[in-house]
């Protein structure tokens, strides 16, 4: 009924059917239809119509009275909310891995800030799935397999994942590293992440294997894995997407015949209708931005 609510205000303060119509865009037959339905849905006549024009009933008066302030304060409301969901200026929230945001897209944020300098970003970094509803945030990247939920999910490709080292172990006088991967990684301490603590690894020969032994040392966080093995605490897997810049890097890459498996990297939102253009740009930027990245494999 808020239509026809609006048209009956409309045309209460201009006094005319004609000149409402011209005001809400439409014909003055659509304009009298709505007004006829509101009618009915009342039971009560609310307009007066004669040659001289339109003049409120007393049943017409007093709905007129309690109507007008709360349309007049919906239009504004409905307006403010189309400048907030349709405009790139305003607050853009969004959620990230530590890991992820501050390394591999650490360009992108540069290139966000230059392009779009009328939108404010709001951060929120962390390993873990937050609560995206409860943090009230526009839109989430999310790397790894996805929980069923209510979400709007958008896989946008995969970060395959590497075994690196420090390179004393490449040189160590007892270590064969043309031999298979299991038996090599029975003789190198591990390094695992709660994150990929099951390691199966695969070649472009098709074979897999998986590594169930327990890691000689464990973290929950990826930049501590790499700290650790580049202080000489074994080897570990990681995505590829951690080692941006391969040439400076104190780790070498090693068993490069075999990789793990790759990591999904997601876009989530919570309500497909109601994102935000600063939401689907960051979206469509985003995309490309990792599109051009030699550690992404895009869909």
């Amino acid at each position: 009924m808020l239509n026809e609510l609006k048209t009956f205000v409309i045309t209460t303060q201009e006094g005319s059917l004609t000149r409402a119509a011209d005001q809400l865009g439409t014909t003055v037959a659509t304009v009298s239809r709505h007004i006829d339905r509101l009618e009915a849905h009342t039971g009560q006549r609310l307009l007066h119509r004669s040659p001289r024009g339109l003049t409120l009933t007393q049943a017409g008066a007093a709905y007129f009275g309690q109507c007008e302030e709360l349309v007049t304060a919906l239009d504004e409301r409905l307006a403010n909310l189309d400048q907030s969901i349709n405009s790139l200026k305003g607050t853009l929230r969004v959620m990230a891995p530590n890991n992820f945001a501050l390394g591999p897209l650490a360009e992108f944020w540069n290139h966000w800030l230059h392009h779009f300098p009328d939108t404010d970003l709001n951060l929120d970094l962390n390993n873990q799935f937050s609560d995206i509803k409860h943090a009230q945030a526009d839109i989430a990247i999310r790397i790894g397999p996805q929980p069923d939920s209510s979400l709007i999910q958008k896989r946008l490709g995969d970060i395959r994942t590497i075994l690196v080292a420090h390179p004393d172990w490449t040189t160590h006088p007892e270590l064969d590293w043309s031999t298979d991967p299991e038996s090599l990684l029975q003789q190198v301490p591990t390094v695992g992440t709660t994150a990929l603590q099951r390691w199966t690894l695969t070649n472009d020969c098709g074979q897999s294997i998986t590594i169930h032994g327990k890691h000689r040392h464990l973290t929950n966080d990826l930049e501590m894995s790499l700290h650790l093995v580049r202080s000489g605490a074994g080897i570990t897997l990681v995505p590829l997407s951690s080692i941006v810049d391969q040439s400076n890097d104190q780790l070498v890459h090693v068993l490069p015949d075999w990789y793990g498996m790759p990591r999904p990297v997601y876009l989530v939102w919570p309500y497909r209708n109601a994102i935000s253009a600063r939401a689907r740009v960051f979206a469509e930027e985003l995309t490309t931005f990792l599109a051009k990245q030699h550690w992404f494999q895009a869909v």
